[in-house]
């Protein structure tokens, strides 16, 4: 197996020693950690084809991976020195953006932070964010369905992804790389790999859409008693601000004391210990001070339902409060 697979990735692009193997073996919380055949790094989709179809003729069991950050146990080894890795990070090549029609062209490979600080830097913008932004890949972001912290307005990956490519077991090729927003031809087939978790093709491109850089950002932090005065808090602010309202994090007293616990957070952000948070960030393309007022006049008559509220007073504080989410 080893010896056929390298004929089709090259000598520089598969491992099978045991220690090299072990980050791609096991999972990120270590709870899985079985041993693999090799894992091999395709470079195109040519690649990928050529390695499914042998471990298909063979009855070989593949796993896909991308940046190895699920914590489910999705993206390692089930078994012992029974499967082989396909990990796909050297297929990385962003291969086009469409500014008139707002459409990115990814190789699946594509590290998600990379992908939107390319973006930003032509002041446009890709909502997914997650914590593990700087390693996870944007076709294990797509495997998985990530939602991610924007999820309340731009919803989960799912609602970016116009089109995909996905090599199926066999080795078959299924292209769905359309740009067209309006399509309702046919079967919806990209929506059928999207939560998939890499058990009916490997996906190696996709087109996903981007959207308008909001021009600034307001944050804002609100201690409360209990979850549910957290929950109650949130729906206030859904009826009366949603339009703006990009995420919305409960986070309990809990994380507060196991960040400072463990020194992620030398203290935490409020005067007093709380036993709920509510953490939202809203954006605009204009207004933010007006919006502000309106914002701080709407709680000033509403001290009864929250303990602490804290507003970012700049973007250090605003960092920091993310950081900590994450």
């Amino acid at each position: 197996i080893i010896n056929e697979t390298r004929k089709i990735v090259g000598e520089k692009n598969i491992i099978f020693n045991e220690t090299e193997l072990q980050p791609f073996n096991k999972d990120w919380r270590c709870f899985y950690n079985f041993k693999s055949i090799c894992c091999v790094f395709p470079k195109n989709t040519n690649e990928i084809q050529q390695l499914l179809k042998f471990c298909y003729q063979h009855n070989i069991k593949v796993v896909p991976q991308g940046g190895n950050t699920s914590l489910t146990g999705a993206s390692v080894p089930s078994s012992n020195n029974n499967e082989i890795i396909i990990n796909l990070k050297k297929m990385n090549n962003i291969i086009s953006l469409d500014k008139k029609n707002l459409i990115i062209t990814l190789e699946a490979g594509c590290i998600l932070e990379i992908i939107k600080t390319f973006v930003k830097k032509n002041n446009l913008y890709f909502p997914l964010t997650l914590s593990s932004s700087g390693s996870c890949q944007i076709g294990g972001n797509i495997a998985t369905n990530a939602g991610g912290t924007n999820v309340l307005k731009y919803g989960s990956i799912k609602e970016s992804i116009l089109g995909l490519e996905v090599v199926m077991a066999d080795g078959s090729i299924l292209d769905t790389l359309s740009k067209i927003k309006k399509n309702n031809t046919g079967y919806d087939l990209k929506n059928i790999f999207c939560g998939s978790e890499g058990t009916l093709g490997i996906i190696s491109k996709v087109n996903l859409k981007v959207f308008l850089l909001p021009n600034n950002y307001f944050h804002c932090f609100i201690a409360s008693s209990s979850t549910q005065d957290s929950v109650d808090i949130f729906n206030l602010i859904l009826s009366k601000f949603g339009e703006q309202l990009e995420s919305a994090e409960l986070i309990p007293c809990i994380a507060f004391d196991l960040c400072i616990k463990h020194n992620f957070l030398k203290k935490s952000f409020f005067q007093k210990k709380h036993e709920s948070y509510l953490l939202c960030k809203f954006s605009f393309f204009n207004g933010k001070e007006l919006f502000e007022e309106k914002f701080s006049s709407f709680f000033l008559n509403k001290d009864e339902i929250y303990e602490e509220l804290l507003i970012s007073q700049s973007i250090t504080q605003e960092k920091n409060w993310w950081k900590f989410r994450d």
